[in-house]
């Protein structure tokens, strides 16, 4: 133990129970307010409080003293057309974005966060597999980064999927009764992203204020407050995407600031009015697309229902009853198939006399018979209450009174002569047959 701490094996407990972890700040309970007291560790609740951080939109700003360096982590949900036509199963992703470097005052501290930034860097980009004779560039280090989720520019950010909260199916809009909590399909996912956006770049700027405070180590000069509208005459369609906080730009000398007004700023906002303009094409995009895969969506979803009523069975045995039609046709054909063949051959010139030949066929056929069975695709006990109620069918003709048929064999309770009550011998109503021995006509 360090410090000269130790002790004897007598008085190892009252040691370890007077002499250390007295310096420790005490964890305070219920630190987050999205946590109630009567919180329960489930995967159910786990979903549910991801759920209302997605809703509220409210980022977090996450900073390490050990390398001096901030991020904003924020929750984001993934868009239907995500889900239905690109088939991403991820209900959540985390963006990490708004990278900024918060040094320490101290000369000393600083020059051990960036000696830590710059091996964090070594580390990452040492993995970087380029062809020979081609020179790193600022994509292939954006690549690396995005690749093991690391930030290390201003105008950089990482998405990353939560794995854990999954959509069932990726090629339908999921159903949220079968969900034990919320799920964000059905919110308006653009005005969301909206928001969330809003809030992080007011964090962003908050952060970048206070780093800048900071930086001069308690000492604020006086300067003249920002004004992100520079004195001068202003394009009309640049006044309203005007951001409000500080523009940096990567070069080679690192981030770079744009003043207000000057040349780099106007081409600044002019490739910001372009990528705002085109992403507003992209979300008309969006929302027709999810508009018309709702619609189909509906659309099928009336018609497998109106299909399922047809057939009286319920959506999620109508594939089964769609094909039980399909296999029992085939194996009434092998059988009728077989019947036919096996009467010729017993009516052949050659065999009718033949005592031998006969037998042998008549082996075969009980043999045949022994084997023919045919297994319904859906099990009764397999079904629900409420299958079993849109599959009654009181008032269904009876075509069990032949027992040589194969839907004798089915064992399906609607569709089977229910047993009498009382015994033959006291009952005044005729009840059904229960005679059960197969019979058939051998010619």
């Amino acid at each position: 133990m360090s410090r000269d701490r130790r002790a004897c094996i007598n008085h190892q407990p009252q040691f370890f129970k007077e002499k250390i972890f007295h310096n420790i700040k005490p964890k305070s309970e219920h630190n987050d307010k999205d946590i109630t007291p009567d919180f329960t560790n489930s995967k159910t609740s786990h979903a549910n409080l991801l759920y209302f951080r997605w809703l509220a939109g409210r980022p977090k700003h996450i900073f390490s003293k050990r390398m001096g360096i901030s991020f904003i982590s924020s929750y984001h949900a993934q868009d239907n057309v995500s889900v239905l036509k690109f088939h991403n199963k991820h209900m959540y992703r985390k963006r990490l974005s708004n990278f900024e470097k918060i040094p320490s005052p101290n000369l000393r501290t600083q020059k051990k966060q960036e000696i830590r930034f710059n091996r964090a860097c070594r580390r990452i980009f040492s993995k970087m597999k380029l062809p020979s004779g081609r020179t790193a560039q600022h994509s292939d280090y954006l690549a690396m980064g995005r690749k093991y989720r690391f930030l290390f520019v201003k105008s950089q950010y990482i998405n990353k999927p939560i794995k854990h909260l999954l959509y069932k199916k990726d090629n339908i809009a999921p159903n949220a009764d079968n969900y034990q909590f919320f799920i964000p399909f059905y919110i308006n996912n653009s005005q969301h992203a909206t928001t969330i956006k809003a809030n992080v770049n007011h964090l962003g700027a908050r952060i970048h204020i206070s780093s800048t405070l900071l930086s001069f180590d308690n000492l604020i000069p006086w300067v003249e407050e920002y004004n992100p509208i520079p004195n001068m005459f202003i394009p009309l369609k640049y006044r309203d995407i005007i951001p409000k906080e500080p523009i940096y730009i990567l070069t080679e000398e690192g981030d770079t600031y744009i003043p207000p007004g000057s040349r780099q700023w106007f081409t600044y906002m002019y490739n910001l009015e372009k990528r705002i303009r085109r992403q507003q094409r992209f979300d008309e995009q969006d929302r027709q697309l999810q508009a018309e895969a709702l619609a189909e969506w509906n659309l099928r979803e009336q018609n497998n229902n109106a299909r399922a009523a047809y057939y009286g069975t319920s959506r999620k045995h109508l594939g089964s009853r769609l094909r039980d039609p399909v296999i029992l046709t085939t194996v009434t054909n092998c059988y009728d198939e077989y019947i036919r063949r096996h009467i010729k051959d017993k009516n052949h010139p050659d065999h009718i006399n033949n005592e031998r030949k006969q037998r042998n066929l008549n082996k075969n056929l009980s043999k045949f018979l022994k084997q023919f069975t045919f297994n319904s695709l859906t099990r009764q006990d397999d079904l629900s209450d409420d299958t079993k109620i849109l599959e009654h069918r009181p008032n269904k003709h009876d075509s069990t009174r032949f027992t040589n048929t194969i839907s004798n064999n089915l064992s399906h309770p609607n569709k089977r002569p229910r047993p009498s009550t009382d015994t033959l011998d006291n009952s005044t109503v005729a009840g059904p047959s229960t005679n059960s021995e197969k019979f058939f006509i051998y010619m």
